[in-house]
């Protein structure tokens, strides 16, 4: 039987684009709980950083997305052209391993799905070579972790109040 971390916490989905410094603080307290216990901080560094490229890699193809739409487009040909387009964003970010979609994987693979991401994210920017692919999640337990940072954006339109 496949699970998902959705089975085993409550994750809340929001997407405000406010991220209080209270819930920011929130968020940093409860990974550094997982450091002094059990987690090597340098997971949870790389955890932040995923979610950060993920999170500005949407924020980037949905604003693409519109751009195509006001043009004449309908949607789903919008999206295709977005996504084939990979000199139109910041960072190239392998769309299937976006950090929403990550999160619904089967929890027993998520180790796997996410070295598989950093490896994918270095291969498609040669300046994250040697950087992030070099991680295994394998050894890491993600199913404290992840949630943690699933409930707020760290994309550069959240704004910290």
């Amino acid at each position: 039987m496949e699970h998902r971390l959705t089975d085993y916490f409550d994750v809340p989905n929001t997407k405000s684009s406010k991220l209080t410094r209270e819930e920011l603080e929130r968020i940093l307290k409860k990974a550094a709980d997982l450091i002094r216990t059990r987690v090597d901080y340098k997971y949870i560094l790389l955890l932040l950083f995923l979610k950060r490229l993920s999170d500005e890699w949407e924020k980037e193809f949905e604003e693409y997305v519109k751009k195509l739409m006001k043009e004449g487009l309908d949607r789903k040909t919008a999206e295709q052209i977005a996504l084939q387009d990979k000199k139109s964003y910041t960072i190239s970010y392998p769309h299937d391993y976006l950090w929403r979609d990550l999160r619904e994987k089967d929890v027993e693979k998520l180790p796997q799905t996410l070295s598989e991401a950093l490896k994918k994210l270095a291969e498609l920017n040669p300046n994250l070579r040697g950087v992030v692919d070099r991680f295994d999640f394998m050894e890491f337990m993600l199913t404290e972790t992840m949630p943690r940072f699933s409930s707020s954006s760290l994309s550069s339109s959240a704004t910290l109040i």
